[in-house]
């Protein structure tokens, strides 16, 4: 990543891939993780709760976009039609979550990570593979699509191409990382 100019040292070149999988099929059955992972949908989520589940997944990658949300903001998106939230949990505690919005069956996966401690134990592919199958079982899905970039983990874009996703956009722009 490069800076933008001298007034702005701090701003980096960010890539963002837009990827898609538009047919079930096409997502290989995963392996299973080597540690005990369950796959738990959120009933009554709470914005604490949710508000928690980003920063704790979201900071080493530098998700800041939701950071200075108010409650309202968060409970706006919580409630709105189509939200959906599933958490990864290994041995009783939250570990991982996918959130889904769901669009007339334009299933977009906002945000989808994991802990950083459950890296290289076979969670990230179990838990994507799982999360696409949840998003396409919802009514009318006819694609399941999210972004990644790169400032995300450095296997990021290759698992979820490993699970069937295909880029359909790419773009780039400058941020500046806090």
């Amino acid at each position: 990543m490069s800076t933008v100019d001298a007034d702005t040292p701090d701003a980096v070149e960010v890539t963002t891939w837009h990827l898609e999988i538009t047919e079930p099929a096409d997502l290989p059955d995963p392996k299973p993780p080597r540690v005990e992972a369950a796959f738990v949908i959120g009933e009554r989520p709470t914005v604490e709760y949710c508000r928690w589940l980003y920063a704790y997944v979201g900071a080493p990658w530098h998700w800041t976009d939701r950071r200075d949300w108010t409650d309202e903001q968060w409970r706006e998106r919580i409630d709105a039609p189509g939200y959906h939230l599933v958490t990864c949990v290994v041995g009783g505690t939250p570990a991982g979550y996918v959130e889904f919005v769901d669009t007339d069956g334009d299933v977009e996966i906002v945000s989808f990570g994991l802990a950083t401690d459950m890296h290289g134990h076979g969670v990230g592919g179990w838990f994507l593979a799982e999360a696409v199958r949840y998003g396409f079982a919802l009514d009318g899905a006819r694609r399941v699509w999210l972004h990644t970039c790169s400032l995300d983990g450095p296997n990021a874009r290759a698992n979820y191409e490993a699970r069937g996703f295909r880029l359909f956009d790419t773009e780039v722009g400058w941020r500046v990382l806090d």
